[in-house]
């Protein structure tokens, strides 16, 4: 839709630009990258809960730690999450390069795999989160509205950030948002500015080290609160499982 459909009402000045074009090529990418990974936190949270159903009785009977079943299942999504960004990668650069007439590669892709690998680690944390408050207070049935709460809350605060209405707060805090700048700056090959189409300033640009920071922040308190309510999962009834 971006490359087709959006693109058709942007005035002919600014589409002959060779440096709007990748813009706005890093800026779909960005927002391809952030809601694929809002997409997946809905299976993640499903996925999530029916592997946590056995938890209690691999902790208890065998020899796997919280730790390390945590950890492997982050590094699967971390790996996973970056075959996703290499996909999604191809199909942006082609599609935007035959629409613009123009060849629009990446300036970074490395960093865009790692970028949206450390997203999905995001999304899958908060899956995690949702699963386990959810258990905790014995309200699994919620998970089949509970579960899209992270995508609609990424469509929201990142649409707001692409049309250039976002608070600097909410791009700077968010960790939905710093996903998008990161994924963004990645394809770009520099910092992109707080909002698209203005004269730039250096100190109008999201630098990616704060980004990084404040998203590696949330993944790290995600972390630490995930690994407290794991220890206190029990046994879910298997008739809770039949009403999904």
């Amino acid at each position: 839709m971006g490359a087709y459909l959006f693109s058709r009402g942007i005035p002919k000045e600014f589409v002959d630009s060779y440096r709007f074009k990748i813009g706005y090529t890093a800026s779909w990418y960005g927002v391809a990258g952030t809601f694929s990974l809002a997409a997946l936190s809905v299976s993640l949270c499903y996925y999530f809960l029916f592997i946590t159903s056995s938890l209690p009785y691999i902790v208890k009977y065998g020899r796997v730690s919280l730790f390390s079943f945590f950890s492997q299942i982050i590094l699967g999504t971390f790996l996973y999450s970056s075959f996703l960004s290499a996909i999604l990668m191809i199909f942006t650069y082609g599609i935007f390069s035959r629409a613009f007439s123009t060849n629009l590669s990446p300036a970074m892709p490395v960093t865009a795999f790692l970028v949206i690998g450390m997203g999905g680690v995001f999304y899958y944390l908060l899956a995690a989160a949702i699963i386990f408050i959810l258990i905790l207070i014995k309200k699994v049935k919620s998970v089949r509205l509970v579960s899209f709460f992270p995508m609609m809350i990424s469509y929201a605060l990142v649409y707001l950030q692409v049309f250039g209405v976002a608070d600097k707060t909410i791009i700077y805090t968010s960790p939905f948002n710093n996903i998008y700048t990161l994924t963004a700056y990645a394809y770009l090959g520099k910092p992109i500015p707080f909002k698209w189409g203005e004269v730039i300033r250096e100190f109008q640009l999201l630098h990616p080290l704060n980004s990084v920071i404040i998203l590696l922040v949330w993944m790290i308190i995600l972390f630490l609160m995930n690994i407290y309510l794991m220890r206190n999962i029990k046994e879910i009834p298997i008739e809770e499982f039949r009403q999904l």
